[in-house]
């Protein structure tokens, strides 16, 4: 039984139960992952899974039932089970099924997986393990080479008129070289992302991946002070995504966030704008709609240093007096509805690494983090990671830094802005989603060295 009989089926049967209003939401996913080790396939694994899940108005209650087969006999065990669950609900806080945004349709031809997918992620991986041992005679080691590739597909259908679908696609893989000299290994890894596998280059991203522990051989802890630090891409990425957070309305609802009620405040500095864009070309993923049917659309949180929105779903949104920005967003079929971004970043400038470098004159360039689960708080801002980089002096990258700690405050890290670079990058796809940056220069943060 095809997903579009099947939605007449459940229609049929959730008026003949008499039901006020129904809507039937459905995720299919497909992964596939490709290892390697010493130069053979380590690991390989695929799956898919699939889910529809029924929401249904009776009664002034919604109920809710999930099932992963389309067939008449489920349809009907489906609305049933559904209309049990409104029976038996004693909350009368629901969700609204909502009509379409007039004029707006969407509907994708459905997921469709490349051809000789395995063979594509099994060259990557191979390949760039090659590349990485054949680099230089200190890389003794690849402890991570991995490729893999994920496709999804949502749809949206219900009784007041919304008929939507979309497909995601995307490739990733993680290159991590070990380099080893005078008793010490130096560890780094690579991330590189692509809207299909064969346009992933891991060997690229190799190539990157080895000159990290490379540069960082006979690194030593900075001295403890407070400096003024630039974030490289993928550090600045990794602290907006922990604190992204606080942008959503949800959060602001339950108290979790600090901006609520801040909208049309100066909360960061002049330099900064913040925007969630679920069209960015950079980025890979693109969502045409939220999971509440809601045409999606570019909309800046921060700009020049004001907030001018947090990020909403319709109920958030009612709740708050302000509109929705069509971020809605379901983990899965049956999870309840929250909010998330889509591409959020910050905005580049148009001045380069190197010359952001040189205005900012003396402190850290920072490029890599670790401990942000436990070492970040994403209510009141506060994070203490570990770190490492190189100094700067003179407006130059100077000698390279490890086993130091910096620590700050998210809310303040954004007014101490001081500028941005023109290098905008993405980390890896997730959600509904990517997270962006480029360099960030911040003027103070503490870091804690030797």
């Amino acid at each position: 039984m095809t997903f579009d009989s099947f939605k007449e089926e459940v229609a049929r049967r959730a008026k003949e139960a008499g039901a006020e209003a129904f809507e039937l939401y459905s995720v299919r996913n497909k992964t596939m992952e490709v290892a390697a080790h010493e130069g053979e396939v380590d690991t390989f694994s695929s799956d898919q899974d699939f889910a529809v899940n029924l929401r249904l108005l009776a009664g002034g209650r919604m109920g809710y039932a999930t099932t992963q087969v389309l067939s008449p006999e489920e349809a009907s065990w489906l609305v049933e089970s559904a209309l049990d669950s409104a029976r038996a609900t004693q909350n009368a806080d629901i969700d609204e099924i909502c009509a379409p945004a007039e004029g707006f349709a969407a509907r994708s031809g459905g997921l469709s997986e490349p051809e000789a997918l395995y063979s594509q992620l099994q060259r990557q991986v191979l390949t760039a393990e090659r590349a990485c041992l054949a680099a230089d005679s200190r890389i003794t080691s690849v402890s991570d080479a991995q490729a893999a590739w994920g496709g999804g597909t949502r749809a949206i259908y219900n009784s007041r008129g919304l008929d939507l679908s979309d497909e995601t696609c995307y490739a990733v893989g993680v290159i991590g070289p070990t380099a080893k000299e005078g008793g010490r290994s130096y560890n780094e890894y690579e991330v590189a992302s692509a809207p299909d596998p064969s346009a992933l280059s891991l060997q690229s991203a190799a190539q990157k991946a080895v000159e990290a522990p490379l540069s960082f051989i006979g690194s030593e802890p900075a001295d403890t002070g407070r400096y003024a630090v630039a974030l490289a891409p993928a550090v600045a990425c990794d602290l907006l995504g922990t604190f992204s957070g606080v942008f959503s309305g949800l959060a602001a609802v339950k108290g979790l966030s600090l901006l609520k009620g801040r909208e049309g405040e100066a909360v960061a500095a002049p330099a900064l704008t913040l925007r969630d864009d679920p069209f960015c070309m950079e980025a890979i993923l693109h969502r045409r709609f939220d999971d509440q049917g809601v045409p999606t659309f570019g909309k800046n949180l921060i700009e020049k240093g004001v907030l001018k929105t947090l990020l909403h779903n319709r109920k958030t949104a009612a709740l708050l007096g302000a509109k929705t920005t069509a971020n809605a967003y379901k983990s899965g079929a049956s999870a309840p509805l929250g909010v998330t971004p889509t591409n959020l970043y910050f905005t580049p400038s148009e001045r380069s690494r190197a010359q952001l470098l040189k205005e900012m004159g003396e402190g850290v360039f920072i490029t890599n983090v670790k401990g942000l689960h436990a070492g970040a708080n994403p209510t009141t801002g506060d994070f203490s990671l570990e770190a490492k980089g190189y100094l700067v002096a003179g407006g130059q990258l100077g000698r390279p830094v490890s086993g130091i700690t910096v620590a700050g405050n998210f809310y303040q890290l954004l007014k101490d802005v001081r500028g941005l670079a023109d290098d905008l990058a993405f980390d890896a796809p997730g959600g509904a989603g990517q997270i962006g940056s480029p360099t960030v220069w911040v003027d103070g943060l503490s870091v804690s060295g030797r």
